[in-house]
This record gives structure tokens, sequence and C-alpha cells, in this order.
């Protein structure tokens, strides 16, 4: 992925300090506070794009939109001449934080993944995750716009899951693993400086530590719709090729996309034989994990087809971006 986070540390550090956040103190009890909060009951209601719940000012806190559950994320946002920062203040488990904390030690940022500019910056309103918005939206919301617009074939099928599997390989080497890698956990990057188009990993609610097997069964098992049952149940062991199955529920719902509207696989999903990778992703769904392929077998299987196709993943993420600009 190279370079996506171009924002200096020192740049970071002076948004999100707490003379900043006490400043706007007042505004995000009165009247961001509420502005915030009609957002979420009107026009905005159900929007999935993190930019749709930007502001111009840094306020203590402001509706990010609610969970699976109804949790409500709460944080802080900030606008910048440069890429946008959202700062994500959940109920952060310690778990999450060691996620987070393992993903912002890492320079560059791993591929794939959202940048953590800090798992638990310090504010006088307690900790914050910052992470580095995408400028392009979640993968959910994007989706739709490319059925529209014509361009949402095998060669786009192929580049978003190849993007999709390389994260979640990213994750693997930080002994990581995602469990919930739904479309509305991807977000799509346009970075001005380099011309790149990456998807992002977002969203690590339902992650894990496998250097933790005591801490597996901590978080919730994700969205039911994606969940590796053969990997949570009582007894069950996990391993980087749990997110295998994970991806494979994932690439069938999003090849559902292509009729114009989506539905929910089944679990394991029944996957079309005219889908791209059709015996690679119905080997992600062994009951046996050591049989299922890794991501990163899931990635380099896709950019070899795109490659047979005369043409590569960069270039057809590209034309997503333009598509969505």
């Amino acid at each position: 992925m190279g370079n996506e986070s171009s924002v200096e540390p020192s740049g970071d550090r002076k948004e999100g300090t707490d003379a900043d956040t006490d400043k706007d103190k007042g505004k995000g009890k009165g009247k961001e506070k509420g502005k915030d909060k009609g957002k979420g009951k009107g026009k905005d209601k159900g929007k999935k794009t993190l930019e749709g719940y930007a502001s111009e000012q840094l306020t203590p806190e402001g509706n990010l939109g609610k969970g699976m559950f109804s949790e409500v994320f709460r944080g802080s946002f900030k606008t910048t001449s440069g890429p946008m920062k959202v700062a994500i203040k959940p109920e952060l488990a310690d778990l999450e934080l060691h996620i987070l904390e393992k993903i912002a030690g890492c320079q560059p940022s791993p591929k794939g993944v959202v940048p953590v500019l800090d798992a638990a910056h310090r504010t006088s309103n307690g900790p914050v995750a910052l992470l580095q918005l995408g400028t392009l939206g979640t993968l959910e919301d994007a989706l739709p716009r490319l059925v529209r617009a014509g361009i949402f074939g095998d060669e786009t099928f192929l580049a978003v899951v190849a993007g999709i599997a390389e994260g979640l390989a990213s994750l693997h080497e930080l002994e990581i693993i995602h469990c919930d890698p739904k479309p509305g956990n991807l977000v799509l990057h346009s970075d001005s400086s380099t011309s790149e188009v990456v998807i992002w990993l977002i969203d690590f609610g339902d992650a894990r530590a496998l250097d933790d097997p005591d801490s597996w069964w901590a978080a919730g098992h994700g969205d039911p719709v994606l969940t590796c049952h053969a990997d949570m149940g009582h007894h069950g062991h996990l391993s980087t090729q749990t997110d295998s199955w994970c991806l494979a529920q994932c690439a069938a719902l999003i090849w559902s996309y292509k009729s114009g509207s989506w539905s929910n696989p089944s679990n394991p999903a029944w996957l079309d034989r005219a889908m791209p990778l059709h015996d690679v992703l119905q080997r992600c769904l062994q009951q046996d994990s050591a049989r299922r392929p890794s991501a990163r077998d899931v990635a380099a299987a896709a950019h070899e087809q795109l490659t047979t196709m005369g043409t590569e993943s960069a270039r057809v993420l590209q034309t997503v971006a333009s598509t969505l600009q």
C-alpha cells in the first residue's frame, strides 16, 4: 500500500490536543451536539459513509452512528487541508485497544488496513482512537453506484476481493484476525499524493489477537452472515483461515450486487458457478480450516486472473475511483 498516511505526526498531535478539545467543549455540549443529533435522525439517517458525519469543528462528542446491536459510537471529528481523520471513542475493550496498538505500531501502515494514527490519543474527554478517514466512503455505499454506472463486472469483483484479501493477510502477519470483513467495514481511499486507490479494512470490534487465546471469546462473533460457525463453536479453534471463510461469505454478498440489489447469502454460502474465483472461494468454506486457502492465496489467485484478462487491480480501482468522485 505504500505510505497511505501522509499526515505528519506533529499535525496529528496538534489536532487532537487537550487544548483543542477544551476550546470546543461548549460546542459539543450545545449547538454542535444538537446538530449531530439531528443528522442521525434526519436526512443522514442510515448513512454509512463516515464523511457524512464529519464536521468542520473538533467537538468533544458526536454521533457516528449505531452498530449492529444499537450501541452508539461517539467521537470527535475535524476536517483539514490534508486527509480527513475521524476519532472514534467507543468503550474500548482491552482486546480492541491491544489490536489497534498493534496496527498503530506498524510503519508504514499495513497494506489494506486503515491507518491507525493513534490507538488511544489522550484528550480531556478520555482516550480516543484516531483513524484516517477514507476519501471515497464505504464499499457498501459504493457498490450500488458502480452497478448503476455499469462498471461492476468480473474485473471490479476481482480487484475488490484482492484488496480485501490483502488487508486480511496484512492483519494475519500481525497475528490478528478480523472476523467481520463485510462491505460496511471496508472503505475506499484515493491518495492524492500517489494517485493510488486502495481498499481498507476498518472496525476491529470483533477482531481477535491470535497470540492471546484466552481473549478469543471476549469479542462478538461478527455479522452472522459472515461468521465462521465451523470455528466459532464452543470448543472451536481460531486461525487465520477463520478469516478465509468470512472472506468467501463477503465475496458472495458482493457478487449479489451484480443483479442491481443485494441479498444476504446463506451461511455457508451457495456460490454462483459464474462467480470469478469460484473454486478458490469454495475451498474457503471447508469445515476443516487446515484445508482452506489463506487470504494471501486468494489475493494471488485474483491478481493472476486479472492478469489473464489483460488488466491489473490498480487500473480497475482507478476506474472505480473515477466513478465515485
